[in-house]
Parts: C-alpha cells; structure tokens; sequence
C-alpha cells in the first residue's frame, strides 16, 4: 500500500515528536549531549568515525540497547543506531536557507 505525501509529512512529524519527547525525559545531561552532538559537525564525526571504527565499543552500545529491548534483533538495534547517528550527522552539517541557496 503506498502512503501520499501529506501522510508521509504527518507520520514524519510524529516521529519526530515522539523523538523529542523521549530526549526531554531523559533529562538535561543527555540534552547537553544532544547539543553538542548537533551543533558540532566535528564532534558528530567523532562519535560517528568511533561507532564505525570501533568495533567493541558499537558492540558495547548494541548490546546495551538489545538489552532494554529484548523484542528486538540485534540487526533492527544496530540499523536504529546507524539511522539515529546519520540524522546526528545530517544535523550537524551548515545550514543553508533555500532562497539563499537559490540565489
């Protein structure tokens, strides 16, 4: 079944929601974290060159949330992992208006 852009946008924004409800309940430190991660393009390479090149510490970060979600394979755990870090990264890079970019 194919979903129509209004409810792609929809179910996006959701997502996004519940995202950053989950982030505001784990409490000020992990939202430093966050900041940091996001405002930093050199700092969300770091973390994300670490999880790619380090293989004890991505099994490490896998494990721990397998852990809290037992239900899920551990391929799901590490696609989440891997997903979550590329939007780091995407929100990370310089931000450019559209009709800056068009002009």
């Amino acid at each position: 079944m194919s979903m129509t852009k209004g409810e792609a946008l929809v179910t996006g924004i959701d997502k996004l929601r519940e995202g950053l409800e989950m982030i505001s309940s784990l409490g000020s430190k992990q939202q430093d974290l966050i900041k940091t991660l996001v405002g930093s393009n050199v700092a969300a390479n770091r973390l994300n060159d670490l999880l790619k090149s380090n293989i004890v510490f991505q099994n490490t970060i896998i494990s721990m949330v397998s852990a809290r979600n037992s239900k899920l394979a551990p391929v799901i755990v590490e696609k989440v992992i891997t997903d979550f870090m590329d939007v780091l990264f995407d929100l990370s890079q310089p931000y450019q208006a559209e009709e800056e970019s068009e002009g």
